[in-house]
Parts: structure tokens; sequence; C-alpha cells
């Protein structure tokens, strides 16, 4: 009887070991997964930083490029650009009736316009490159709005834009207006936040 006795308790304090071990080894793997995640995820974060980083470079080497190559013979001053070439007129700084948002003109050439745009303590956006042809350049941007104000991303409000530039004669217009993600255009998309759906008009400074 003793014996038997004994016998239960060496294999209880068997498998007792063994759950242990066991138990150890899923803990170091899980420990493992986890770390191997959250190195994953820093290393993806690093990416996109440099990637950000990247196209600030490519575009602000962009702008200089057209710039040397469209503006040989420019003369600046006073925040206004004169030289011989035809889109020289909207070299230089806009701004609204109210005052309220600033536009700037680096330089229009080989189908590029290079520009600045920003709305006073609501958004900006710098020394950026877009497509130009008959006189309307356009770029997309998007992102959430909390209209619930529940702090959540929900899907309903994430929203898709475009902005098209079109300059004239005496003014320069930029309209904002929603879009489908359907129409949504990679390619020109840019970092941008803050403005709604509208119709913005420029005179220059």
């Amino acid at each position: 009887m003793e014996e038997k006795q004994s016998i239960k308790v060496s294999l209880s304090t068997f498998f007792l070991f063994i759950a242990i071990i066991v138990i150890c080894i899923m803990g170091f793997f899980i420990y493992k997964i986890n770390n191997d995640k959250i190195a994953e995820k820093n290393k993806t974060e690093e990416l996109q930083k440099q990637v950000y980083a990247l196209n600030e470079i490519n575009t602000k080497n962009t702008s200089e490029t057209i710039y040397n190559k469209t503006n040989n013979d420019t003369i600046k001053g006073n925040n206004t650009v004169i030289n011989n070439d035809e889109n020289s007129k909207y070299y230089g700084k806009w701004v609204d009736e109210e005052n309220s948002s600033e536009l700037e003109i680096l330089v229009i050439g080989n189908k590029q316009l290079a520009f600045s745009w920003a709305i006073y303590r609501v958004a900006s956006i710098d020394n950026t490159v877009i497509p130009i042809e008959n006189n309307k350049a356009e770029f997309y941007f998007q992102g959430y709005e909390d209209k619930n104000f529940n702090s959540k991303q929900d899907e309903e409000e994430h929203f898709y834009r475009k902005a098209t530039i079109e300059l004239k004669d005496n003014s320069i217009n930029i309209k904002v207006e929603n879009i489908e993600s359907s129409k949504y255009d990679l390619t020109k998309e840019r970092e941008f936040y803050g403005i709604d759906e509208g119709t913005f008009t420029y005179k220059i400074k």
C-alpha cells in the first residue's frame, strides 16, 4: 500500500516537474514573440520616419532644381520675384481678404509648381512641389474628423479630399472638396491636415 502511494507521489512530482518545464518553455517563447513584435514595430516606425525625411529632402531638392532651371536671371526683393519668366507675376506671397491665410508661389517650371500654403493656427504645407498643367495644379490629402468626440478613429469619420490650385489673371483660387476613396490619387498625396471643404481666393500681397 505504502509502495503504491510512493509511486503515485513520484508520478505526481514527475508530471508537476514536466508541467513546470512546459510552462517555462511556453513563457520563453511568448516573451520572445512579444519582443520580436515590439522590435518589428520599432523598426517599422523608424523606417516610416526615414521615408518621411527622404520625402522632405526630395521635395526640397526638386523645388531647388526647378528654381535653378527656370530662374537663372531672377532678382528677389521685398517678397517679390522679377524675371523674364511668363509665370513670374505669380511669384511671391498672396493673402486672402481676411488676412487669415497666406499662399506663397515659389517657382513654376518644367510642368511643376513649388509653393507653401498656411492657414494661420490651423494648418500649413511648406515647400511642396506638385504637377501643374493649364494653370491648374492639384494635390490630395486624407485624415479623420472625430465628429462624435469619442477619441476614436471610426471608419465613417475617414475623409478623402482634393485641393485644386488655379492661377488666374489677378488672383489665385484654391478649392478643397471631399471625394470618394476610389478617386483618391496616391501619387499626388501630400501631408496636410485641418482644412475643410471650401474655396480660398488670394490676392498678391
